[in-house]
């Protein structure tokens, strides 16, 4: 299957989907939608920081600054 970006970040944001797989209950559906029912994948979710913050606070994870930006300085 070719690969193809669907959804892009800002290069100042660090992301893992290896930090984020690691969470329990988190699947690809949490962030990508139903994956495994698309005949093309697509963006379903919002990836703005705010909805990331959101994110965070109903799984209790970090919401400091350097949990996914790299501290400048």
């Amino acid at each position: 299957i070719p690969w193809r970006r669907v959804v892009r970040i800002p290069d100042y944001v660090t992301f893992s989907h290896k930090t984020h797989m690691a969470t329990k209950g988190t699947t690809c559906e949490t962030c990508h939608g139903p994956v495994q029912e698309m005949t093309v994948t697509q963006k379903v979710y919002d990836t703005s920081m705010t909805a990331c913050i959101l994110c965070h606070k109903q799984r209790n994870a970090p919401e400091s600054c350097d949990t996914c930006h790299e501290p400048r300085g």
